[in-house]
């Protein structure tokens, strides 16, 4: 987090306007740093670190002080509406914060021109897709892509858990649910059976190397915003160790 908020405020001092990593709002920055923050506040008896929690703050202050500087008020009175929006259409909290925190969400809004960096929690195993083909898309001389660490390490963020009665009636039941669940995923989260893992990270691989789909977006007023060839990562594109180590196994 130091390094990544001596790199915003150097960003800044060159450039007064516009966003860095396009974060509208505190909450939605501290969505996105939290993740790989959090473990890190625990001591060893599971008292609060109360140094590191204050560190994060001090420097999630910093971080939001060198992108807030370069907002405008009309983006502020566009999130507001967004959020309302959201809202007005069902959304729960947490899958507006899961919008927000998306780094495939990220690194759309960054091949559209909204932001310059994008930093985010990978949320599903074809979002490695998105952001390898982004990165094709803008130019692979001038981006890159890599695992990012707060003050925590190879984080796991579980999206929701699961608990099996040890005295329950139905064992044999709840060993079929459990292993249904470790064989596979649904739409969202990631695979935590590695072998699993290591298939859905390559079933899209086509015979040519082309893309296996093609993805966009639309304005408000129903103008077409972006469209993204979507092509199978590879090791070559990215090493998958680099994800596979947060991965509980």
């Amino acid at each position: 987090m130091e390094s990544m908020a001596g790199v915003m405020e150097a960003y800044r001092e060159e450039n007064p306007d516009g966003p860095i990593l396009g974060s509208r709002s505190e909450e939605e920055m501290l969505d996105i740093l939290m993740p790989v923050c959090a473990p890190a506040w625990k001591g060893a008896e599971g008292k609060t670190d109360k140094e590191m929690l204050a560190q994060f703050y001090t420097l999630a202050k910093r971080i939001w002080d060198a992108e807030s500087a370069g907002l405008g008020e009309e983006e502020r009175e566009e999130y507001v509406k967004w959020l309302e929006d959201m809202r007005t259409s069902g959304f729960s909290e947490d899958s507006i914060r899961e919008a927000n925190s998306s780094v495939s969400n990220k690194m759309l809004g960054m091949m559209r021109g909204e932001k310059v960096l994008a930093a985010g929690i990978l949320m599903y195993d074809s979002g490695v897709d998105v952001v390898t083909s982004v990165i094709k898309e803008m130019g692979e001389e001038e981006n890159s892509f890599a695992a990012y660490k707060g003050q925590a390490k190879d984080v796991f963020v579980p999206g929701s858990l699961m608990g099996i009665n040890r005295t329950s009636k139905n064992q044999e039941m709840a060993a079929l649910l459990l292993e249904a669940m470790l064989d596979n995923h649904s739409w969202e989260g990631m695979a935590v059976n590695k072998a699993q893992w290591n298939e859905n990270m390559r079933e899209h691989v086509t015979e040519d190397g082309g893309p296996y789909a093609t993805m966009g977006g639309a304005e408000s007023d129903g103008s077409l915003s972006y469209t993204l060839d979507l092509y199978q990562s590879s090791e070559e594109d990215i090493p998958y160790s680099a994800f596979s180590r947060h991965l509980p196994w």
